[in-house]
């Protein structure tokens, strides 16, 4: 540990050296490997300004005189050419001569012309021999503190700025990754909790299930929620299946492979009553189908049961249950003109409902009156 430590510590300072080494590189603003030897020969001009300028003045007097107590080279080409010309019509190696002579006298006019334009641009040129100076002796004085030479030096800041962008990279990459495993670690937490709050939950539901199907005639019927652990997704962790078993002799079984039409329809009464506290309606449809009897009787009341708290809407032809709704509506269908039409009206009076259940039930003999007008008052009761 203590050797992890010392090594951790000198590998710190190590860093601090190399970040301030690259520091002063980047602060020397260094962009060429051969700006000493560019400043060095600016210096040079500058320092002899004068003589260079002199140099230059003198030159054009030789070349470009109009005085006649001083003749110039252009004079002496001038006086040549008009010598020439008088013989060139005799002999023509004179013409060729005069020739390269007009070619020497536009070399020598374009030398007058570079030799004003430079005169003119040193003239005029701002000294800044100071900075210059300055700037040689601090670029000296890097090479010699890191006992490189420029060249040496921009390639050591650039590997130095590449080392520290990748070292920047990997802490980088180091931190995102430890924040995806606190993430990763909290996240699996709460699938755990939520894991656990779902069987808790599950094994309450599997209770009144069970319970509320025994007084639907279905006394041998079990139901067990089953959970296996999947791949973790936006559900959680768990993969859950609904068993059931309507028989004693019949095993477990997944919920849509073993249950018939009318145990389905308990069933879903059960699970929707065991949930009844969250939704303020509840809509059946034909919850009745394949029912008769004890488990009629026992559907019925469950219903009435949930109505306490919650609005219920049944579609049912079954006369037992329409017969104990608080309030009855008949629903009807008409095709006019190869249009069909549903209308829906409320049966306000017992002599509307009564017909309508006579209806349902399939005559209109005394018994069937009779057995009517008696689920009404039973209802009323």
């Amino acid at each position: 540990m203590n050797e992890k430590i010392e090594f951790s510590r000198n590998q710190e300072e190590n860093n601090l050296v190399i970040k301030q080494m690259l520091k002063s590189l980047e602060e020397a603003d260094l962009n060429s490997s051969e700006e000493i030897l560019e400043l060095e020969l600016l210096e040079n001009k500058l320092v002899n300004n004068l003589e260079i300028n002199n140099s230059i003045k003198s030159s054009l007097e030789n070349l470009n005189n109009f005085s006649h107590d001083e003749p110039s080279v252009t004079s002496f080409i001038n006086q040549s050419l008009k010598i020439l010309n008088k013989t060139a019509d005799f002999d023509l190696k004179i013409q060729k001569f005069r020739e390269k002579l007009l070619n020497i006298h536009a070399d020598v006019e374009d030398l007058i012309f570079d030799l004003k334009s430079y005169l003119q641009e040193i003239e005029n040129y701002e000294s800044n021999l100071p900075e210059i100076q300055k700037r040689l002796f601090f670029l000296k004085n890097l090479e010699r503190t890191f006992s490189l030479d420029l060249t040496q030096l921009i390639e050591k800041r650039d590997q130095l700025k590449t080392y520290f962008q990748q070292n920047d990279q990997g802490n980088e990459i180091c931190r995102i990754k430890a924040q995806i495993e606190n993430l990763q670690s909290n996240l699996n937490s709460l699938f755990v909790i939520q894991s656990t709050e779902r069987k808790k939950i599950a094994k309450q539901l599997q209770n009144s299930v069970m319970s509320i199907l025994s007084n639907l005639g279905l006394e041998n019927a079990n139901f067990s929620i089953q959970f296996s652990e999947c791949k973790p997704s936006g559900d959680g962790i768990d993969d859950i299946n609904f068993l059931f078993s309507a028989n004693p002799d019949q095993k477990l079984a997944p919920l849509s492979n073993v249950i018939s039409g009318g145990e389905m329809s308990r069933f879903l009464l059960a699970i929707k009553s065991s949930i009844s506290k969250k939704p303020n309606t509840f809509f059946l449809d034909e919850i009745d189908s394949g029912l008769s009897g004890k488990s009629l009787f026992s559907l019925v009341e469950l219903i009435k049961e949930i109505s306490k708290n919650q609005q219920v809407l049944c579609i049912t032809h079954q006369p037992f249950l329409a017969a104990r709704g608080s309030a009855h509506f008949k629903v009807n269908k008409k095709v006019i003109n190869g249009i069909t039409f549903t209308s829906i009206a409320k049966l306000t009076t017992k002599n509307q409902r009564k017909n309508e259940l006579i209806e349902l039930i399939g005559g209109g003999s005394c018994e069937v009156n009779e057995y009517a007008s008696r689920l009404l008052d039973r209802s009323a009761a």
